[in-house]
């Protein structure tokens, strides 16, 4: 028979326990739920006036964040085919059905941290013509590396890290694209910083530093 102190502990640890997983599933609710309606409010694409024959071009996107739905969304109007890598599928469920064209769209399950990771990252490389890293920035350099690995161009939303950096000869002896920084941030902060270069520019000002 549990003391009355200790069955009061008991009691307050199944609180706190039914407390954190009550904001757990409040938490998922919303990011299911902004996942879901991301998508109504991104800007429409207009006609394109491109010769290229997208559906010949296979993207593979790795990762399935906030960032990825309008990306998706993009891609799919212009009619390229696309592959989306997530540890989560359930999260690409949502951005599939608000697509023009759907069947365009494959999904493939591939959780980065697992030893398996290796495999299926080395399959899509190959399989794609240009790889989408939005993986958490740690993952860059290694997904890098098997693009290269197969020659396929390679782009991420991240800041270029040393390791990076010391790709791009290979990319360029390739004649491929190796692009990175071009996301909301770090890329709308370089849109912003050549505002205002342009602006001093414009007005015979000189730039000593940045």
């Amino acid at each position: 028979r549990q003391s009355p102190m200790a069955s009061s502990v008991t009691e307050k640890i199944q609180n706190l326990i039914d407390f954190i997983n009550t904001t757990n599933n409040e938490e998922e609710k919303k990011e299911d739920s902004s996942t879901f309606s991301y998508l109504t409010t991104a800007p429409q694409p207009q006609p394109s006036t491109s010769d290229i024959d997208t559906s010949k071009i296979k993207i593979v996107v790795l990762g399935c964040g906030l960032v990825v739905p309008p990306l998706i969304e993009y891609l799919n109007f212009y009619g390229y085919q696309i592959i989306i890598a997530t540890r989560s599928i359930a999260k690409a469920d949502p951005i599939i059905q608000k697509v023009t064209n759907p069947q365009l769209i494959r999904v493939e399950k591939l959780d980065i941290t697992q030893a398996s990771a290796d495999k299926i990252l080395d399959r899509l490389c190959n399989e794609g013509d240009i790889i989408v890293s939005l993986l958490p920035y740690i993952y860059h350099v290694k997904a890098a590396k098997i693009a290269l690995k197969y020659n396929k161009h390679f782009c991420t939303t991240s800041y270029i890290s040393d390791e990076m950096k010391a790709l791009d000869d290979q990319f360029k002896k390739k004649g491929l694209l190796c692009l990175n920084e071009c996301g909301v941030d770090p890329g709308l902060d370089h849109m912003s910083a050549m505002k205002i270069i342009d602006n001093v520019h414009e007005n015979n000002g000189k730039l000593s530093h940045f």
